[in-house]
């Protein structure tokens, strides 16, 4: 079923790229709006109305122009310990990651690895396994002997021969941008495809790095308790030996488990 541009109304056929809500735009209204239709990695975060923005004002603006080089000195800073693909960027020394476009060109923001909330690995929409904070890989995806996905939530699916998406869903403590998307597979594949075989290893990859990331935020917050817990207990004995006030330890208490 054919569809149109959401911008110019030009009808689509396999030169389009989707953005936000569902909308699909032509290249030639990705390229008006300042983006480059073939590394262009933001559209599942971009609505009709940005785009329509964009192209009023001829193109990014020079605001968001100064703001993208200022992202990029802080891309600069990182120093790269893990990337699957040169797709998703791991600074394991600052904790902090973001995903890029193959060649470099387009890159998501930078996120802490306390920001992941959950993650799922999704294939032509359906789900073939999650994880997230205080969750348990749900799934097990692995590959067969034929190179067709195998797993708790793909019984339905294991007859298909192609595959036409492939991308991981990572769900952030975010207000602005609570969902980011990790784009592996966007175009018709047979899934007993060299291509179809390197998106799942990379995306079994980074479902891998995204599940330490959980775990180490895990650890992180249950350390915090533990040791508000032990600090509240040795304010406890000041109280009872007398060498605090009541409202001195209540305040200490409180500010103790706010951090």
């Amino acid at each position: 079923m054919g569809c149109n541009c959401c911008v110019c109304g030009t009808k689509l056929g396999l030169r389009k790229i989707m953005i936000k809500n569902m909308d699909y735009l032509c290249f030639d209204c990705v390229k008006k709006a300042g983006f480059n239709p073939m590394t262009w990695m933001g559209g599942l975060i971009t609505s009709k109305d940005e785009i329509e923005g964009y192209i009023a004002a001829g193109g990014k603006t020079m605001n968001q122009k100064n703001t993208f080089l200022n992202r990029k000195s802080a891309y600069d800073e990182l120093k790269i310990t893990h990337s699957v693909g040169n797709i998703f960027c791991v600074d394991e020394t600052s904790h902090r990651w973001f995903v890029q476009d193959q060649f470099g060109l387009h890159k998501m923001p930078i996120h802490s690895f306390d920001e992941v909330m959950s993650y799922e690995l999704l294939e032509d929409g359906d789900t073939i396994t999650k994880g997230g904070l205080g969750r348990a890989i749900v799934g097990g995806a692995t590959f067969g002997a034929l190179g067709a996905m195998v797993g708790a939530a793909t019984g339905k699916r294991t007859s298909k021969t192609n595959c036409t998406s492939m991308r991981i869903r990572v769900s952030l403590k975010s207000m602005d941008a609570p969902i980011e998307y990790i784009n592996l597979l966007q175009m018709k594949v047979s899934k007993n495809s060299a291509a179809y075989k390197k998106a799942f290893e990379q995306a079994q990859e980074i479902i891998s790095l995204l599940q330490i990331m959980t775990q180490q935020s895990e650890s992180t917050a249950s350390v915090t308790t533990t040791n508000a817990a032990d600090e509240i207990m040795k304010y406890k004995k000041l109280l009872d030996a007398g060498a605090i006030t009541e409202e001195e330890f209540s305040a200490k208490k409180k500010q103790l488990l706010s951090e």
